[in-house]
């Protein structure tokens, strides 16, 4: 004897040759789980590729500082590798915050590690972002406003 199936809608029982899979449901259903799945996984490999670019930016940083460093220090051609350099940050879509003394302090930019006050008064280390998300904040003095 077979078993009989309930119709959802109606709660009664269905002879056993209606009871046929919606195969069109089904593949409707199947179709869009793949589509999901499908733009999950381009945007899973999308923030890897960014975050692995975000990495790699993080590990030459101290290398930049070095040369930006050797530049004050009268360097001879030092500042060809810094426009290299920066050159190759813009085409990376690296962008510098950019700061300035007596800037206003922002917490969300910047990282006082002296002084009190809302105002910048020395950049210590450069900042950078990518893609709107922080890298790594302007290093700053800070002080009281003038």
């Amino acid at each position: 004897m077979s078993k009989k199936k309930t119709d959802p809608d109606v709660g009664e029982v269905l002879p056993p040759d209606e009871q046929k899979p919606d195969f069109e449901y089904l593949a409707k259903y199947y179709k869009a789980e793949f589509d999901n799945f499908r733009k999950r996984n381009q945007d899973n490999a999308m923030n890897a590729y960014r975050d692995a670019r975000a990495d790699t930016v993080l590990a030459i940083l101290p290398v930049i500082d070095s040369i930006y460093e050797a530049a004050k220090h009268g360097s001879p051609g030092i500042e060809i590798v810094i426009r290299k350099f920066e050159k190759i940050l813009e085409e990376l879509g690296i962008e510098e915050i950019q700061t300035k003394p007596n800037d206003d302090f922002d917490p969300h930019l910047h990282n006082a590690v002296a002084g009190e006050g809302d105002k910048i008064k020395e950049v210590w280390q450069r900042g950078y972002k990518y893609n709107n998300k922080i890298l790594r904040p302007t290093t700053v003095l800070v002080g009281k406003g003038e």
